[in-house]
């Protein structure tokens, strides 16, 4: 709760030079124009050069997790002041090795997955207290997870929930199911030519569960590389076909 209101924070990092960490931003739903959106503040980190990032609920808390250029791994608990600007305190720094970019969390098994780019996909205790200790899930491999390992997102489909990567060496996502005791591999798929150009040397991506807009049980928005008119875009998938395509 901001200013007497709830609203939903949003996150990025942030590489700009004597800015490095965290910037944030608020959404207002009861808010108009210009204002429902609005730079909020930032989380100040010694991380050179912020990468990937993402956010994760812990009972009433609100982590936001930080992964840097050269393998830093920041974690903070962010809450609001009494001038209702945000505050943080860092729960945990690790090294996580090399360069690592793409950062997601499933909170129902107090997991954080972690891509280090050249080495593979890895699972930690979303519990700070688990500090660098870690398994890897899947390492570096042709026709699985191709180097660079990028972008991480997980998705709800009922009671079911996925871990979605980005393999930008081959411009596919492979995919784990993730509600049970360890992550299980269901294949990987590839967003060809149709009304749109495919998708190619994807970074990041989100995805959301259930009604999203035209999408009626889940979409995910991938950043496309290179396109007809040679600028990055993101493109929307439904779950739909997804799901039809990997057989889930």
């Amino acid at each position: 709760t901001v200013e007497g209101r709830p609203q939903i924070v949003l996150g990025a990092s942030d590489r700009t030079p004597g800015k490095t960490g965290v910037s944030l931003y608020l959404f207002d739903p009861a808010g108009t124009g210009d204002n429902r959106v609005r730079p909020w503040g930032a989380i100040a980190t010694d991380v050179v050069e912020p990468y990937g990032f993402c956010f994760a609920r812990r009972g009433d808390e609100v982590h936001a997790i930080l992964v840097g250029h050269e393998g830093e791994l920041r974690q903070f608990i962010l809450s609001v002041d009494a001038a209702g600007r945000p505050a943080s305190r860092e729960v945990r720094r690790a090294e996580i090795g090399s360069i690592s970019e793409g950062c997601a969390a499933d909170e129902a098994t107090d997991a954080l997955y972690i891509n280090e780019e050249n080495v593979g996909l890895w699972r930690y205790g979303l519990n700070p207290a688990t500090g660098a200790a870690r398994t890897l899930v899947q390492p570096i491999a042709k026709d699985r997870l191709v180097a660079d390992a990028e972008g991480l997102t997980t998705l709800t489909d009922g009671d079911k929930r996925y871990l979605i990567a980005s393999s930008q060496g081959d411009s596919t996502f492979p995919v784990w199911r993730i509600d049970g005791a360890a992550p299980e591999y269901q294949g990987r798929f590839k967003v060809v030519d149709g009304a749109v150009d495919g998708i190619t040397g994807t970074d990041g991506l989100a995805a959301a569960g259930g009604a999203v807009g035209p999408f009626p049980e889940g979409v995910v928005v991938i950043q496309d590389d290179v396109n007809d008119v040679g600028t990055q875009n993101f493109k929307y998938v439904d779950w739909r076909d997804i799901r039809r395509a990997l057989g889930l």
